[in-house]
């Protein structure tokens, strides 16, 4: 019984060696396979107040350093490849990203992204189509109402007709506070939490 005890905490106390699978949202899922892509947008800016949502609703605030790549198809299909990198959060009191307890004021970084794919729309962009567009406030709040104005990859298009995630992955570090994947191939608790 005793030695039971005392394995209990040597267990809890294992690191998690998480990792985000960088190809599935990598710009070779919109460029490869023959598609002759021709990229028309490479633009980066950076959002701050973004409310990001785990599984039981917002969970944390962020200041995201976006880069957003948009490719034309053969066929005319568009995709587009969202990559989020030396980003920050700080937490919301309440849940954490998969439940559980979790004060405000935990501060964390987090890298990732998402690709969508077989968008079928009028390209008309409402940013310019290359370098920093600058930084924007999204002013969300708690219950994930953002009430900024920002751009996203629909800003780049009209008449949207398709378009969806063909991979995501997102991977949150706050320290001893723990590690969090959010990836799409992966379900709870395996990708951690932040608690």
């Amino acid at each position: 019984m005793v030695a039971f005890v005392l394995a209990v905490p040597a267990l809890a106390a294992t690191p998690r060696h998480l990792v985000l699978d960088a190809g599935a949202i990598g710009s070779a899922q919109c460029t490869g396979n023959g598609v002759h892509a021709k990229q028309i947008v490479d633009v980066s800016y950076t959002l701050t107040n973004y409310a990001d949502s785990g599984y039981v609703g917002a969970w944390a605030l962020d200041t995201i350093n976006r880069h957003l790549l948009i490719w034309k198809q053969q066929g005319g299909t568009y995709c587009a490849q969202i990559a989020d990198s030396n980003s920050k959060f700080v937490t919301l009191a309440g849940l954490g990203p998969i439940g559980g307890t979790l004060p405000a004021g935990i501060t964390g970084t987090f890298d990732g992204g998402y690709i969508i794919a077989a968008i079928n729309a009028t390209f008309s962009p409402h940013y310019k189509t290359s370098g920093y567009l600058g930084s924007f406030d999204a002013k969300c709040d708690a219950q994930l109402d953002c009430a900024g104005t920002y751009p996203e990859w629909t800003s780049y298009f009209s008449d949207v007709k398709g378009g969806g995630f063909a991979g995501w992955g997102w991977l949150y570090d706050a320290g001893s506070h723990g590690s969090w994947l959010d990836q799409d191939n992966v379900s709870p608790p395996r990708g951690g939490n932040i608690t």
